[in-house]
């Protein structure tokens, strides 16, 4: 009797914790047809089931890595360069229950350029429309910004500003884990004689956290 009743004071402490519109919406009873044990079952579900939610709703945050391919040209080539990129991903934002995402998205790049080294990050403002509100779901993302090439050239740094556009799709096949392709282009706003473009492919790995 006192274990009995050791547990119902226990449930209701956690209770106690809980939204009274997760404890509706539950149903819960706290007598089943199985006798008193079965509804404490019952209210232990009700509770595991609020606190596992794979929905998407509220803060977004995404890191992201992973690689690519990023051909650039500029005045020191006649000839674009082909390389394999180290890129890194970060948003920050949010999204509606509705599966639309609004965030501020940068983009770093690292490779090697006409035998130097290379950055080029992408800023912006990005959207992404996931097709299902529950896990896995595809998305399809946007994004339009600005570009910042940081360049090692024979006399020392050069550095060149411009916009990038963005495309692409993404697949979340686990809660708050996704892959997803993107393709980007990248041109300076600078005179035509150190006029420099880049386009970027590139897969990345990210953790959502939502």
């Amino acid at each position: 009797m006192k274990s009995s009743s050791a547990i119902l004071c226990g449930l209701v402490f956690l209770l106690s914790f809980c939204p009274t519109e997760l404890i509706l919406s539950q149903n819960i009873s706290w007598q089943g047809t199985d006798g008193p044990n079965n509804g404490n079952a019952k209210v232990l579900s009700s509770l595991v089931d609020g606190l596992d939610n794979n929905g998407r709703e509220g803060f977004l945050l995404c890191l992201g890595i992973g690689s690519g391919l990023i051909s650039t040209n500029s005045y020191h080539q006649t000839a674009s360069e082909t390389k394999l990129p180290l890129c890194f991903n970060f948003r920050i934002g949010g999204i509606s229950s509705g599966g639309l995402a609004m965030y501020w998205s940068t983009v770093g790049s690292y490779y090697t350029y006409d035998r130097y080294g290379g950055v080029l990050t992408e800023h912006g403002f990005g959207m992404t429309y996931f097709l299902m509100k529950q896990v896995p779901s595809l998305y399809f993302s946007g994004g339009v910004g600005g570009a910042l090439w940081i360049l090692e050239g024979y006399d020392g740094l050069e550095g060149a500003l411009g916009y990038d556009l963005s495309g692409g799709i993404g697949y979340e096949f686990s809660p708050h884990w996704s892959v997803d392709g993107t393709m980007s282009f990248s041109s300076d706003l600078t005179s035509n004689y150190s006029r420099i473009t880049s386009t970027l492919a590139r897969l990345t790995l990210n953790y959502l956290a939502y």
